[in-house]
């Protein structure tokens, strides 16, 4: 399925992308969390329905670690100041954020450990019928 048309949750793995760079064979905090979140996911009811990316940089490189969520036609959300313990909740937010007819959601409908961690807000992505713009 094209990844346009899916519900994504993305992690970075790089972070935190200014600090000392963990010593070989250790992972960044960031990939910690991508893999905690990826073991989680296996038994998660979400998991078909939601894409689990890993990439380089979300752009929150300043409060590391950084996950966000999108879906077709919905607001994306960056969640910053992350780790591995903040996994089950990473991946009810995208449960909510599937829910949602618009991606928005309210303070309190974060679950309790990413509130006061939401660091960016992105309106979709307006595409014009075919013929305008």
């Amino acid at each position: 399925m094209n990844d346009d048309a899916r519900h994504t949750l993305y992690v970075c793995r790089t972070c935190p992308r200014y600090e000392k760079r963990p010593p070989p064979g250790e992972p960044t905090a960031g990939q910690a969390l991508a893999d905690r979140v990826k073991a989680l996911a296996r038994d998660w009811a979400g998991r078909d329905a939601v894409n689990i990316r890993v990439i380089t940089c979300l752009g929150g490189c300043p409060g590391p670690c950084n996950v966000a969520v999108t879906g077709p036609g919905k607001t994306r959300l960056r969640f910053s100041r992350l780790g591995p313990a903040d996994a089950d909740a990473v991946l009810t937010l995208a449960e909510r954020h599937l829910a949602s007819p618009d991606g928005e959601l309210g303070t309190d409908d974060l679950p309790d450990g990413l509130r006061g961690k939401r660091t960016a807000r992105t309106p979709p992505r307006i595409v014009p019928p075919a013929g305008q713009g």
